[in-house]
């Protein structure tokens, strides 16, 4: 249980120390920034120029990629969009025809190409499918404008968690046109992600799609007698209504990866009218109306998400949506279906949600749970969830107090965030605990326009709290 109580912040620091015996083999040795001419040349012969051509023969864009095996290229699947023929430039001079395409993820903008290349010419990059750590220094190298081999650096500066799709790595380091599908490089040598340039809107981001997500693709890799041609791939996209839904799903994540739900939500609502029966897009889209407080939105959208594909995180999005919206049960019932979907608790929520008391409704759950004397809290409180797993147990205190008309909020932080090695994004998604702090023990509202919707929340539970007069008061009538 994790409760934050405004009257008495209690700040703890935890520290750790682990030591374990691990049979793997160990990473390069990272450089420093003074060795990264050497690091450079390592890497720059595994680097390649991607040309593509149209179905007359013309040249039609120019992208980057590299080797992760003798015979596969990884760059983004935007790079070949529309081409019959595309050709790959080493950084020695040497050209080879792309021979097939033998995966394609195209929401997370990633291809995996077939090339035949003398293995003596060939420098595969090794993939560190860890996530990065923030301020971790990188290095990309592509293709801009054609000038083949050209390198830029910076750090990493973000690494977000979006719900239903994964992880996005938010970089410095600049991608120019042509330098889509560059290998971003830690200081191992090991490539962390793909990098992509996106400009929708008349904006430019950049960001890289992490390394987890190439290894998967190699996992699902077609056999050779099933690849398919990059004509094949133009064909197959042009009768397929998924394809240009897809376009806009990587629009609108585009802006996600900004945490732009404004700008996000739009181009995932294009792509639920591209093609109706795009779960994931319906997903994000609930997920970004329950960002902007669009609480009836969010449950519509993410209901349409589970019924094509039922997720934890959508089930969850309908239960928080529902909170907001008062409708406690709804909530709840939508929350043990998050919790049932989750593959890290399926088992412990098969016990608990199908038996007692949790069985027999809420109201009974609470009388069997005399203990608590929650009707003696007087003091603003807020729930901490971490992951779907925890909620079983935070949702009987924040139900409990909600009954009795108390001053409590919840707050849910996704699986994932809350561990040893990266405190830094536990501190992040705690932004909220500062807030609240700051509201309940110095009347300060940060101005920003996204977190309105939340001092209005809270504006609301202060009228409430200047109506619990003295501890120990009973509870109120049940409604």
């Amino acid at each position: 249980m994790k409760v934050v109580n405004a009257r008495r912040p209690n700040l703890k620091i935890l520290v750790f120390v682990c030591a374990a015996a691990l049979l793997t083999v160990p990473a390069p040795p990272a450089l420093s920034q003074d060795q990264l001419p050497e690091l450079v040349r390592r890497i720059k012969p595994s680097a390649v120029a991607i040309e593509t051509f149209d179905a007359r023969g013309e040249k039609l864009s120019r992208g980057s990629g590299f080797f992760i095996d003798v015979d596969r290229v990884v760059t983004n699947r935007h790079v070949i969009e529309g081409a019959y023929r595309a050709e790959v430039h080493l950084n020695s001079g040497h050209s080879f025809q792309v021979k097939n395409v033998i995966a394609v993820d195209a929401e997370g903008d990633v291809a995996l190409l077939k090339v035949d290349a003398p293995l003596n010419l060939v420098h595969p990059l090794s993939l560190d499918r860890t996530s990065p750590q923030e301020g971790e220094s990188v290095v990309v190298i592509g293709n801009p404008f054609g000038l083949e081999g050209s390198v830029t650096n910076g750090i990493v500066s973000a690494v977000r968690d979006i719900p239903g799709f994964g992880r996005i790595i938010q970089i410095t380091a600049p991608i120019s046109p042509g330098s889509s599908g560059s290998p971003v490089v830690n200081m191992h040598g090991q490539v962390i992600g793909v990098a992509t340039l996106q400009i929708t809107g008349g904006q430019s981001v950049n960001f890289a799609i992490p390394s987890e997500r190439i290894a998967q693709l190699g996992r699902t890799a077609q056999s050779d007698t099933q690849l398919m041609s990059l004509g094949d791939l133009v064909a197959t996209s042009g009768r397929n209504k998924r394809a240009r839904a897809v376009e806009y799903f990587r629009d609108g994540l585009t802006f996600l990866s900004k945490d732009d739900c404004q700008q996000a939500l739009p181009y995932f609502q294009k792509a639920t009218e591209a093609d109706a029966g795009y779960g994931e897009a319906w997903a994000q889209t609930g997920f970004c109306s329950e960002k902007l407080g669009r609480h009836a939105d969010a449950i519509e959208a993410s209901r349409k998400a589970v019924s094509i594909r039922p997720s934890p995180e959508s089930y969850f999005n309908i239960g928080l949506a529902n909170y907001y919206l008062k409708q406690y049960r709804e909530a709840e019932q939508a929350y043990r279906q998050a919790i049932k979907l989750d593959p890290y608790n399926a088992a412990d929520a098969e016990t608990l949600v199908g038996g007692s008391p949790f069985g027999e409704g809420l109201s009974l759950w609470l009388k069997k749970s005399p203990g608590f004397l929650l009707n003696r809290v007087d003091t603003p409180i807020l729930v901490q969830a971490i992951g779907p797993g925890s909620l079983l147990g935070e949702w009987e205190w924040f139900s409990g107090l909600t009954r009795l008309d108390r001053a409590v909020d919840f707050l849910y932080i996704p699986a994932g965030t809350h561990i040893l090695e990266k405190p830094w994004d536990r501190m992040a998604s705690q932004q909220t605990n500062v807030d609240w702090f700051s509201f309940w023990l110095k009347g300060d509202e940060d101005a920003d326009p996204v977190k309105a919707e939340q001092y209005m929340r809270w504006r609301k539970l202060r009228e409430k709290q200047a109506k619990v007069k003295v501890r120990g008061q009973e509870p109120s009538a049940e409604k």
